[in-house]
């Protein structure tokens, strides 16, 4: 919507998504012309709050780990597209649970070629990466805390995140101590 571009500074879109460009070409003794144009960045973005791209990362907040659930909050812009979900063996898991250490890959296609964004799986809160909240996350979340050296795994850090707040902190701790005490609801 807004006309005062200069040709110094052009606007730019970066997120995924569709945009009406509106545009003027002036020149004096020339007629002015106006128009517009739809500009659509392919791409892949999450819906709702539970689930989050970051880099290369798939985090998810909500300890829903079905392939459908993670899938179904996907926006994913593109002509066509295919999703593929591998265990980090490679073996296809299109249709089960989806663990730490998992990912997907989503293939956008268009007129022009095939781009491939592929994610590694992080559920938040399952630090000992064993696909489930339980009692070993919340050790292992206090030993993250505790800087305990034997812990090393990146994956296991990303995951003892479960707040998502960018650190392991006793607020990690006592989400995982509520979800096991709420019966892992």
């Amino acid at each position: 919507g807004n006309t005062k571009y200069d040709l110094d500074k052009l606007p730019m879109f970066k997120n995924v998504g569709e945009y009406v460009v509106n545009y003027k070409i002036e020149k004096t003794g020339l007629q002015t012309i106006y128009g517009s144009n739809k500009v659509k960045i392919y791409g892949v973005k999450t819906t709702g709050s539970s689930l989050r791209i970051d880099g290369n990362y798939l985090k998810i907040k909500d300890f829903k780990t079905n392939y459908t659930d993670i899938i179904s909050k996907l926006n994913i812009y593109a002509p066509s597209h295919t999703i593929l979900a591998h265990d980090k063996n490679g073996v296809d898991k299109n249709t089960s649970t989806m663990f730490t250490g998992d990912y997907i890959s989503i293939y956008i296609h268009s007129a022009l070629n095939s781009k491939e964004f592929k994610y590694t799986v992080v559920i938040l809160g399952d630090a000992n990466l064993d696909g489930k909240i339980s009692a070993l996350d919340y050790v292992r979340i206090k030993n993250h805390i505790m800087k305990d050296p034997e812990i090393k795994d990146s994956l296991s850090l990303l995951s003892a995140d479960a707040n998502d707040d960018g650190k392991v902190s006793a607020l990690d701790y006592v989400r995982i101590k509520n979800h096991i005490m709420d019966g892992g609801k």
